[in-house]
């Protein structure tokens, strides 16, 4: 009896025990995810991913290879997961595998993101060395260990060796005996390029002042640069009457002093002046010849055997008279108008909007705009301090109606008239410049403030104003009345 009733009893209690765990026999924990691989550009971005999950346990998150330029961030409602990738710098793929925990469940998401561009820096862009030669070394910075170097002509006084370990190159210069020389070393890692300017001071027997092939925003800095690489002395710094003068002494013996009349914002100079005494023929043909070399060219229209005059083919305005004295020569380098650096008429009916970004691709800057109603007078600056190239566009058509220049600085006036606002001529450069393009003579026209010089060119039904007021010297380009 007692058997048979332990038996109903134990049967009784694995009755109760059945019945007590019915949920954890037939739910199952789930963990998933509404993508498991994200890709991301370079650049610093973020993407959500949605969790989902039938746990009320919290879900925890890390980083398999622990990245630091991964950041991951938990949504507030616990359903959504913030993935954000910082700016690849490097020049190679990277990836990492964020991995998520919930209740004894794990998935994984891999993040992959693009390589970014190649760069590369240096910590110098001018090398120079001393005549008797040498070497140097160039540091650089690149985010690859594949920078190779060239130099950009057969240069044999310069060789140079590349440590990719530790960023360096190593320049080499042999000793000089002839003139000042010069080189570009070029520098790629991938699709970065940087060009290093390799100069080596020589014996002086020719010398060339700070001539700016391009427009430079500290002139005045670049001269005393170039001056201090190429071996010169200076002398004296002025600023007296509005003028800041420089002087130096070059290496060269058979050239005096050079003197800098630099313009009134340093962006380029008035004047360049000195003498010029060759030892004999062949130091001036070697002169001529490195003045070639340069990129002058001689106006063999305007030369006389006296005065050899030169300008600079990359840059018009700048030109060169070299003045016969005795056994000597004076030279001085200035500015000159001319068409080729202000081509009036090339805005001169088009849009403004396609003429505004060829000014702005060729690196002129806006000055201001003056809006009048019904036409706008765009300010521009130009490649000689002191002269604004203004665009008058139509309120109506958007349309360039009138173009000019406006000359800010007296101290310009000299290239274009000779005079006052109660009589003036034009200057004889500028007078041939206005005939070579077909401009004649109309007549004189007496204003308020001033007086008008009205120049035509009947075949393309064009007019050249040339006022000298009160307020300053301007040129008007715009149609026949």
């Amino acid at each position: 009896m007692k058997k048979k009733t332990f038996f109903l009893s134990l049967l009784a209690a694995l009755l109760v025990l059945a019945g007590c765990k019915p949920e954890l026999i037939t739910e199952e924990n789930t963990l998933r995810l509404s993508q498991y691989k994200v890709t991301f550009e370079a650049d610093k971005g973020s993407q959500t991913v949605k969790v989902v999950t039938s746990s009320a346990a919290p879900w925890t998150t890390m980083s398999a290879e622990e990245s630091t330029w991964l950041a991951l961030e938990k949504g507030e409602d616990g359903t959504t997961l913030t993935i954000t990738a910082e700016t690849n710098t490097t020049a190679a793929e990277r990836r990492a595998k964020v991995i998520i925990v919930c209740a004894g469940l794990t998935e994984s998401i891999e993040v992959v993101q693009d390589a970014g561009k190649e760069s590369l820096t240096v910590n110098k862009d001018v090398v120079s060395f001393d005549r008797m030669g040498g070497t140097q070394k160039l540091t650089y910075a690149a985010n690859t260990s594949d920078v190779t170097c060239e130099l950009d002509d057969e240069t044999p006084w310069l060789t140079f060796t590349t440590d990719n370990m530790l960023h360096e190159v190593t320049l080499r210069a042999e000793p000089n005996t002839g003139n000042v020389r010069s080189a570009k070393l070029i520098l790629h890692n991938g699709n970065a390029e940087l060009e290093v300017t390799v100069t080596q001071a020589g014996m002086g027997r020719v010398y060339i002042p700070f001539i700016p092939k391009s427009g430079t925003s500290n002139y005045l800095r670049a001269a005393i640069d170039y001056e201090a690489q190429n071996g010169s002395n200076q002398l004296n710094y002025t600023e007296e009457q509005g003028k800041t003068l420089m002087t130096f002494m070059p290496a060269a013996p058979s050239f005096s002093k050079v003197t800098y009349d630099v313009a009134e914002d340093n962006t380029i100079f008035n004047t360049i002046s000195q003498v010029f005494t060759p030892e004999d023929k062949g130091q001036v043909n070697e002169f001529v010849e490195a003045l070639i070399a340069f990129g002058f060219e001689k106006n063999t229209d305007k030369s006389t055997e006296e005065v050899a005059i030169y300008g600079l083919k990359s840059n018009k305005s700048i030109r060169l008279n070299m003045v016969k004295e005795g056994a000597a020569y004076n030279l001085t380098y200035s500015y000159t108008l001319g068409f080729p650096e202000f081509p009036f008429g090339k805005g001169y009916g088009r849009a403004y909007a396609d003429v505004k970004g060829e000014l702005e691709a060729a690196g002129l800057a806006l000055i201001r705009d003056q809006d009048w109603s019904t036409e706008v007078d765009h300010y521009y600056k130009t490649t000689i301090s002191g002269i604004e190239h203004y665009y008058t566009e139509s309120a109506e058509t958007h349309q360039i109606i009138e173009e000019g220049l406006t000359f800010s600085s007296a101290s310009r006036n000299n290239m274009v008239a000779v005079g006052d606002t109660n009589g003036f001529e034009l200057s004889d450069e500028f007078a041939e410049m206005l005939k070579t393009e077909g401009f004649e003579y109309v007549k004189d026209n007496p204003r308020p403030n001033g007086l008008q010089k009205i120049y035509q060119n009947a075949e393309k039904k064009l007019e050249i104003q040339v006022g000298y007021y009160r307020s300053g010297l301007t040129i008007r380009y715009l149609p026949m009345n």
